[in-house]
């Protein structure tokens, strides 16, 4: 995105909107923030007003690899930390894209 976190918020708390009015049972994500520094962006976009939503999205991968240890004790606790500082420790976080980084194949 182009746009700025406050812009961002504006459109994703519309389609919010928008979604539940035509299906109230629809789980709505936030726009995914992606790898470690991910958390610096769902905190700018969480303080822009970015509350509507069901769940937490982000993109589970990073620069060079991504294990099950990386997403828990290095990735995870950022994000953790971010929803707990704006009060949204208890909205579940989906990881809605990632990658395992495996050595290329060579002849």
């Amino acid at each position: 995105m182009a746009g700025t976190p406050a812009q961002m918020a504006t459109m994703a708390n519309d389609a919010y909107a928008i979604i539940k009015s035509i299906d109230p049972k629809a789980t709505v994500l936030t726009p995914a923030a992606t790898n470690s520094s991910g958390a610096s962006w769902l905190d700018g976009y969480l303080a822009a007003g970015g509350t509507g939503a069901d769940a937490v999205a982000f993109h589970g991968y990073d620069n060079i690899s991504t294990t099950a240890e990386d997403l828990s004790g290095f990735i995870m606790p950022g994000y953790q930390h971010v929803l707990n500082a704006h009060g949204l420790a208890a909205k579940p976080v989906w990881d809605t894209e990632g990658r395992r980084h495996c050595e290329p194949i060579r002849p």
